[in-house]
């Protein structure tokens, strides 16, 4: 969610910079924002070299913070999958012991009754 400049209400949005250096670029860029209906911003002048370095320290900080998110989404990951593991022999034979039953449903046959009909060969 950011603040829309336009209205100050947050709004959720896709947000991107793209810098050029030619006016012709900015006419094309600004013709594909409109075919994408994207809203184009105004960047405010960053003179005061405070302001700039809050903003540093703030992205800094966001990008530690998703660092240590990230680790962790990868340690709980690599946990639930250690767990699921030790299941995995067991799911897998009872995979195949039910597909073998299908397979020999399939080869019954339907009789007019809906009864399911067998043939086979027993040998003594």
């Amino acid at each position: 969610m950011i603040i829309d400049p336009e209205t100050s209400e947050p709004v959720q949005k896709h947000v991107f910079i793209i810098f050029f250096k030619s006016k012709s670029i900015e006419v094309k860029l600004k013709k594909i924002c409109d075919a994408f209906q994207a809203h184009r911003y105004s960047l405010p002048d960053m003179d005061d070299r405070a302001q700039i370095e809050r903003m540093l320290n703030d992205n800094s900080q966001e990008l530690s913070d998703s660092h240590i998110v990230l680790s962790k989404n990868s340690d709980t990951r690599f946990r639930l999958c250690q767990m699921l593991s030790t299941h995995v022999e067991r799911w897998t034979w009872t995979v195949l012991k039910e597909k073998s039953i299908y397979h020999s449903l399939n080869m019954f046959k339907s009789d007019v009754s809906g009864m399911l009909r067998a043939e086979g060969w027993i040998i003594r």
